[in-house]
C-alpha cells in the first residue's frame, strides 16, 4: 500500500506540476480539438488570403488577451466580455487601425457556455467601413455553434455552408435558434449583410 501511495504522489508531482497551459499543444494534437478556447483572425473582404490556423488556449482569459495583442487582461475565470472592456486602450478616433480587435465570439451552448472561438479582426474600427469573412470553420467548430456576441459594431451572419451557403441567421444573440449547431461560415459587417 505504502508503495502504490508514493507511486502517486511521484505522478502527480511529476506530471501535475509540469502541465503547461499551451498556446500550441504537441505536434500530435489539433489545437482546435485539445484546447476550449481558440482565437482566428477573420479575413477582410476584397482580400483573397486563406484564413490563417486558430491560435488556441486554456482559457477564454488567454483568447481574448491574444486577440486584443494584450490591451485587455481578464480574470483567468471569466467567460465574457463586454464592448466596453474591448474598447479599453484603442484609440476613440481609430487612427490607430492596425490594432486588432474582437468583432465576434462564437460559442458552443446556448447563453453563451462552454468552449469559444474568438474571431479578431485585422484593424480597431471593426465592422466601420470593413466586412470579414470566416468562409470555413474547424472540424469541432464546424456545425457546433449555439451562441454569438458581435462586438465593433458587427453584425453577424451564420451560414449552414461553407463559403456562405445555404441557409442564413442574422445573430449576435443568446442561441441561434433554427440554426442551432448548423454554422459553417459566418459574414461580418454593419448589417450582417454581405455587400
Amino acid at each position: 500500500m505504502r508503495r502504490a501511495q508514493v507511486i502517486v504522489a511521484v505522478l502527480v508531482i511529476g506530471f501535475g506540476a509540469a502541465s503547461p497551459a499551451w498556446a500550441v499543444p504537441p505536434a500530435d494534437l489539433d489545437p482546435v480539438e485539445a484546447l476550449p478556447h481558440c482565437v482566428v483572425t477573420a479575413v477582410e473582404v476584397g482580400d483573397d488570403a486563406a484564413i490563417p490556423a486558430p491560435r488556441c488556449f486554456e482559457t477564454f482569459a488567454e483568447a481574448i488577451a491574444e486577440a486584443t495583442d494584450g490591451r485587455v487582461l481578464l480574470p483567468k475565470d471569466a467567460q465574457n466580455v463586454d464592448q466596453d472592456t474591448l474598447d479599453d486602450g484603442i484609440d476613440p478616433d481609430g487612427l490607430e487601425s492596425s490594432l486588432a480587435t474582437v468583432i465576434g465570439i462564437e460559442y458552443e451552448h446556448k447563453s453563451f457556455g462552454g468552449w469559444s472561438y474568438v474571431i479578431q479582426s485585422t484593424n480597431s474600427r471593426g465592422c466601420v467601413g470593413y466586412s470579414y469573412r470566416v468562409s470555413t470553420l474547424p472540424g469541432s467548430r464546424n456545425n457546433a455553434i449555439s451562441s454569438a456576441r458581435t462586438y465593433g459594431g458587427c453584425r453577424s451572419a451564420h451560414y449552414s455552408g461553407t463559403y456562405f451557403t445555404g441557409s442564413r441567421y442574422l445573430c449576435g444573440c443568446a442561441q441561434l435558434g433554427t440554426m442551432n449547431d448548423q454554422t459553417s461560415s459566418i459574414f461580418f459587417s454593419a448589417t450582417g449583410y454581405q455587400n
